[in-house]
């Protein structure tokens, strides 16, 4: 088990120079073997893939073979599509609902946000800033109470770090509703989930409980504040939804009793892949107390599960293709049985141990190139119809998405390639060197 986790996690973290690895050395050794090859040694070999009359059982296991490695391919592409697809879209949802990086000051707030926000925005990798003020605290309408996080915005930057704005449009109401001070209670908006825990909708009244509030004669005492629903988002990330609920920055601020000061800054990058690099940046500029967040840290655990699970599934699948593999090695087995005399023939006239394994090799790797490309097709064409027609469904009440979002790129297309292809390869090797190490004379005898 230690061997297996080690093993694993040294796959995550090392997957792709171990796949670069791996293609150069099968790179190389095709070359070396292309190079070598004689024209008769290809003719040969394409002239045993077709049928004869008497090679009827090997040309039905020779198809098997070619269908067997088409089946393992498309199942690859198409789950790894599927679960590339579910991935990124996961991330697209939190990137949208969430900062991308974020400051925060330790045991205290940032009381001079302003001109934090100043410094950080100087940096050319930092394209949005805003101040937020957020706390634990209990949402609560008639007999229902939960715990969720109060955050305060500025309605005025907040769109610039997040798709706030949109998440409005999906729901209901709007976000300049939050600076509506006309009416007797100050708005607030919560996600859709929570919307629908409390049992509240638009214009109704709900009460947020910040067990922090002011100082009562046996220390802290809770505080109750009555809000307006103004508007309800979706962010389509139940995180969000059914946890947050939203409010002017400085309604926040007076009701946390906080002054001037804000819990953090939120900030949008140029690059959200390589936010490390201008979180290692921003962490050279502000030292300690600041902290520096990135949502890679903050949300690893579920992308390291789900990255997890990705491989585990691309090694299950990668047993079909292994199966498939050995198909390719009967086909050739029995191939070589029924081509005793023609090996025989072509070493009395010269050819060497190396011609001969190389007819059989080019052979069986054409048998997994030709179900190589089959698969690349049948699974690029189920990926292609997922994309378009969306057929497989999913219930957005547990998914918060109506269909299975695929995604497969070229490079994933390639590495599948290679993995079928390098199966075939070794799938090939002992056959071949039987046929090599075959003696003539024993073959001729009895002819």
């Amino acid at each position: 088990m230690k061997l297996l986790h080690f093993l694993i996690n040294s796959f995550l973290e090392y997957g792709n120079v171990f796949f670069w690895i791996w293609t150069v050395f099968h790179a190389a050794l095709a070359v070396r073997l292309l190079w070598k090859l004689k024209p008769y040694e290809v003719f040969i070999a394409v002239r045993y893939l077709k049928s004869r009359r008497k090679q009827v059982v090997i040309s039905f296991i020779t198809v098997l073979s070619v269908v067997g490695v088409a089946l393992g391919v498309a199942a690859l592409i198409a789950v790894l599509g599927g679960m590339s697809g579910f991935e990124n879209d996961i991330r697209d949802k939190i990137l949208g609902a969430n900062s991308q990086l974020s400051v925060i000051k330790y045991h205290e707030g940032i009381t001079e946000p302003r001109a934090v926000m100043g410094d950080l925005l100087k940096m050319k990798e930092i394209t949005a800033a805003s101040p937020y003020a957020e706390r634990q605290v209990l949402a609560m309408r008639e007999d229902r109470s939960y715990g969720i996080i109060y955050r305060g915005i500025d309605v005025k930057t907040s769109p610039g770090v997040s798709d706030i704005r949109r998440a409005f449009e999906d729901g209901a109401g709007s976000l300049e509703a939050l600076l509506d001070t006309n009416g007797e209670l100050p708005p607030i908006a919560i996600g859709q989930d929570l919307a629908y825990r409390l049992g509240a909708y638009l214009g109704d009244e709900i009460s947020i409980l910040n067990p922090q509030g002011g100082l009562g004669p046996f220390g802290l005492r809770p505080e109750v504040g009555r809000y307006r629903v103004a508007g309800i988002f979706r962010f389509g990330f139940w995180e969000v939804d059914a946890n947050v609920a939203l409010v002017n920055l400085k309604e926040a601020q007076r009701f946390l009793r906080i002054g001037g000061a804000v819990t953090g800054i939120e900030l949008k990058v140029s690059d959200p892949m390589n936010v490390k690099f201008t979180a290692a940046k921003i962490r050279s500029e502000l030292d300690y107390p600041y902290i520096v967040r990135d949502w890679e840290d903050i949300n690893k655990p579920l992308f390291s599960a789900l990255k997890l699970e990705r491989v585990l599934s691309m090694w299950v699948l990668g047993i079909m293709v292994v199966v498939a593999g050995f198909s390719i090695v009967i086909t050739l087995i029995l191939l070589v049985m029924e081509k005793y005399r023609d090996i025989a023939v072509l070493k009395t006239m010269g050819a060497g141990e190396f011609g001969i394994m190389s007819i059989f090799l080019l052979h069986g790797l054409l048998v997994g190139l030709v179900g190589t490309i089959f698969g690349i097709f049948i699974g690029g064409g189920l990926v292609w119809s997922q994309q378009h027609w969306h057929w497989i469904t999913l219930d957005p009440s547990v998914y918060y998405i109506s269909y299975l979002p695929v995604e497969i790129t070229a490079l994933d297309t390639f590495k599948i390639a290679v993995f079928a292809l390098s199966m075939s390869f070794y799938a090939t090797l002992y056959p071949s060197r039987k046929a090599a190490a075959m003696d003539p004379v024993e073959a001729l005898r009895y002819e």
